[in-house]
C-alpha cells in the first residue's frame, strides 16, 4: 500500500468527521494498528480540529441569557402585560415583520443561539476526540498485555523445559562425554549426554563457529570403529541450548563435521570440529 496516497486521499479527515462508513472505520483502525504513520497522522487531524475549534468558538457574554429575557419583558410589557410575551412569539412564528425596536433583540438572541449551537457542538467534538484517543490507548493496552502473556508463556516453557534438562544430567546414569575442538575450530565446544538404562540422549552445543547459509553440522557416533549418522543441526541462538538427539547404543566416541546442508552418508574427515571418547 502507497501509505503518502493513502494519507493525502482524504478518508483520514472522514475518519475523524465520523462521516466514514462502518466498514471504511474498521478498515482505518486496522491500518492505525499496523502502520504508526496512520495513527500519527490521524491523532494530527484530530489535534487540528480541536486547536480550530477552540479559535473560532464564541463564547456568550456572562449573564446575556438573563439580559435578553429581561429586555423582552420590558418592550411588550409596556403595551400589553399578559399578552406580551405570546404576541412576539406568534409575529415570528407568521413570518410577520418585526416591529420597529425588536429587530436589534432578535438579532442579538440569534447571535446568541448561534454562539450556543457552536460551543455545544465544540463539546460533542472534544467528548468525540477524547473517546477516541481513550479507545486508542485502550487498545495499545491490550497490544502490550497481549505480548507481556506471550513473554510469561514462552518463560514459563523454558523454565519447564530446563527443569527436565536438568533432571536428566543428574540422573546418576547420564554420562557426559565432552567433545573438544579441533585444529579447524580450537575454540569449540559441545556436550553429548548419553544416558544407556534411559536409552535417551542429548547434545548441548557450548560454543561452535557460526557456519555458512548452505553448510550444516552433522553429528556422528563411532560404534566399532565405523561412524553412526545421528543427524544435522544448526548454530543454536542461545549457546546452552540442549537439541534431542538418537540414542546409540554402544558408541565409543562422538564427533560432529561441518557438511553440505542436509547432511552426507559418510564423514568429511578434514572438516572435523570437535570429537570426544566415551571411555
Amino acid at each position: 500500500m502507497d501509505l503518502k496516497k493513502y494519507i493525502e486521499s482524504g478518508i483520514l479527515e472522514q475518519f475523524v468527521l465520523g462521516s466514514l462508513s462502518s466498514q471504511e472505520v474498521i478498515e482505518v483502525e486496522k491500518l492505525m494498528s499496523r502502520h504508526p504513520e496512520i495513527r500519527a497522522e490521524v491523532m494530527a487531524i484530530e489535534d487540528a480540529m480541536e486547536n480550530y475549534a477552540k479559535a473560532h468558538a464564541i463564547k456568550p457574554p456572562l449573564g446575556l441569557e438573563q439580559i435578553i429575557l429581561n429586555k423582552i419583558e420590558a418592550d411588550y410589557s409596556k403595551k400589553n402585560p399578559t399578552e406580551s410575551t405570546v404576541k412576539s412569539t406568534e409575529t415570528l412564528t407568521k413570518g410577520e415583520s418585526p416591529k420597529k425596536g425588536s429587530s436589534k433583540l432578535t438579532i442579538g438572541l440569534l447571535l446568541a443561539l448561534a454562539a450556543m449551537c457552536l460551543f455545544a457542538l465544540f463539546k460533542l467534538f472534544s467528548v468525540t476526540s477524547n473517546l477516541k484517543t481513550l479507545k486508542f490507548k485502550h487498545d495499545k493496552l491490550n497490544q502490550e498485555y497481549a505480548l507481556l502473556k506471550e513473554d510469561c508463556n514462552r518463560s514459563k516453557d523454558i523454565a519447564i523445559a530446563s527443569e527436565k534438562y536438568l533432571e536428566f544430567i543428574q540422573d546418576r546414569n547420564t554420562k557426559p562425554i565432552v567433545m573438544e575442538g579441533t585444529e579447524n575450530a580450537k575454540e569449540a565446544l559441545s556436550t553429548v549426554y548419553w544416558n544407556p538404562r534411559k536409552k535417551k540422549s542429548y547434545l548441548r552445543t557450548i560454543a561452535m563457529p557460526e557456519v555458512p547459509s548452505d553448510k550444516q553440522y552433522q553429528l556422528w557416533a563411532i560404534v566399532d570403529g565405523k561412524p553412526v549418522d545421528m543427524g544435522v543441526f544448526d548454530v543454536a541462538i542461545d549457546a546452552n541450548s540442549f537439541i534431542e538427539i538418537p540414542h546409540i547404543e554402544g558408541a565409543q566416541a562422538f564427533a560432529v563435521t561441518l557438511e553440505q546442508k542436509g547432511g552426507v552418508e559418510s564423514p568429511t574427515m578434514d572438516q572435523m570440529f570437535v570429537i570426544g571418547e566415551n571411555s
